[in-house]
């Protein structure tokens, strides 16, 4: 499946043979999708807003050929950690099996939570790390090692 996240606050699944199968939005948020991202199942995702929520998803995956739809379930919403109004740019799902995600934001937060939790999450597991004069762009994670791109005037 391809996602596609759109600033109509919706992210819309399309599958290979280009029939949009899905379409999510937001639970009453009038926002915009940053990006998303999707676990190594392909049965969960997560959705960064421009609000500063970090939103998860469950997936009923249908006939992704088209003639069936793929159902989604919002999980959580997960505020708290980042400055509301602020934009997320993204996640990434990592730990041992998936059961940790990672978000960033212009904020300058880095920010860990249970991708398990659900319901309304008011704070992350940690922060870790906040810098109000260095904006988080992009964020890549191997096995031990996070690499953090951001900072102020090309920095």
């Amino acid at each position: 499946l391809l996602g596609a996240a759109l600033s109509d606050g919706s992210l819309r699944l399309i599958n290979g043979r280009g029939i949009c199968i899905s379409i999510l939005n937001l639970p009453g948020c009038q926002s915009h999708l940053t990006s998303f991202c999707w676990d190594s199942t392909g049965t969960k995702l997560a959705t960064s807003v421009a609000t500063g929520h970090l939103i998860t998803w469950k997936l009923d995956v249908g006939d992704v050929q088209g003639r069936g739809r793929t159902v989604a379930a919002c999980t959580a919403i997960m505020e708290g950690g980042h400055q509301l109004g602020r934009p997320l740019f993204g996640s990434r799902y990592c730990g041992k099996d998936e059961n940790l995600i990672v978000s960033w934001c212009v904020d300058g937060t880095l920010c860990l939570w249970d991708s398990n939790s659900t319901g309304n999450v008011h704070a992350p597991i940690a922060v870790l790390r906040t810098d109000p004069d260095y904006p988080i762009y992009a964020v890549e994670l191997s096995k031990d090692t996070i690499a953090v791109g951001g900072g102020t005037d090309g920095g």
